[in-house]
């Protein structure tokens, strides 16, 4: 971050946080499991509601476990070794804090380091940088994109006042003067100016992080992503020019696979499938660079299949027949 208080600095803070937030998860991606491993004490009696939540989670499990070992001893065959074991009350135990899509709770990401390594599942990346999320929040949530709207501050404002008034009228005991009226009207006056400025910067703060999370997400998920465009385009690319062979030779009575044009293309397109998808994957990574957001709307976009998504592909076959297919005479 020292970058941005440099005199040769050309990069907007904002696109720093970016690539420190590229390096950092590069450098996480690579780190071994062991390296993420963290301890916590199951005490029955405390209400740590995290670890909690996650011996519940664990004893279903395990029960779960134990039943589908008795129905495979019945039939004669040899069960699994247990993967959901209960610690003992008071025994430290080891977790790692993996993506949950269906929740948010810290008790619903925890996971035996075995269970992590057998299933595959993915490190909570987001968790483990919940430091280098809040602070660099904190560089960039000056920026607009960041900042409420003045409906949504006022609405906040109004619930903390609602929220004083009535804390204050359990303590008043009904003796007001008019000199107290005059300085609560003062108080309240000074309290909209900072509570204002103290509102909107945490509400700012707030939209960045959730920002910044969604960020990380989008580098994680990126190639996969990136996978799922390309062959939706590749796929489309190669039904849209069967599309335009078909009404070409529709009134020519003749049979797609019988035309030499036809196959002369799907032998040209064959040949430039991979140099194509290359260049697809670069030219995703270099609008990522831009606006990650882009490749979210266009993942959106291609899985639900709309026909918007179809201009790209029609682009890649005409292109494709006027560089590939034969001339007719």
């Amino acid at each position: 971050m020292g970058e941005s208080m440099r005199l040769d600095n050309t990069r907007t803070l904002r696109r720093i946080v970016e690539d420190v937030l590229k390096e950092t998860i590069n450098d996480i991606s690579q780190i071994d499991l062991n390296g993420v491993i963290k301890t916590a004490v199951w005490k029955p009696d405390k209400n740590n509601k995290s670890v909690q939540r996650f011996i519940s989670r664990m004893r279903d499990r395990h029960t779960r476990e134990e039943a589908d070992a008795k129905r495979l001893i019945k039939r004669g065959l040899t069960s699994e070794p247990y993967l959901y074991e209960i610690p003992e009350p008071g025994e430290r135990f080891e977790y790692v804090v993996v993506e949950n899509d269906s929740s948010d709770k810290v008790g619903d990401k925890m996971e035996y380091p075995e269970v992590v390594r057998r299933l595959g599942k993915k490190i909570d990346i987001s968790y483990y940088l919940k430091t280098v999320v809040g602070l660099c929040a904190r560089f960039i949530n000056y920026d607009e994109s960041f900042q409420p709207s003045s409906e949504i501050v006022l609405e906040a404002l109004k619930k903390l006042k609602d929220a004083n008034k009535a804390g204050d009228n359990k303590a008043d005991d009904g003796g007001v003067d008019g000199d107290d009226l005059d300085e609560d009207e003062e108080d309240e006056d000074e309290m909209d100016e900072d509570e204002v400025s103290k509102i909107r910067d945490a509400l700012a703060q707030k939209s960045a992080e959730k920002w910044i999370r969604g960020y990380i997400k989008s580098l994680r998920d990126g190639p996969k992503k990136d996978k799922t465009i390309i062959s939706h385009l590749w796929e489309g690319a190669c039904i849209y020019a069967k599309k335009l062979f078909d009404t070409t030779y529709a009134d020519k009575g003749e049979h797609l696979t019988n035309n030499a044009y036809y196959q002369s293309l799907l032998n040209a397109l064959d040949k430039q499938e991979e140099s194509i998808r290359l260049k697809l994957s670069s030219l995703l990574k270099e609008i990522s660079e831009v606006d990650i957001e882009y490749r979210d709307s266009m993942y959106k976009l291609v899985t639900k299949k709309r026909h918007r998504a179809m201009s790209l592909e029609q682009y890649l076959t005409s292109y494709y027949l006027d560089e590939w297919v034969p001339k007719g005479p």
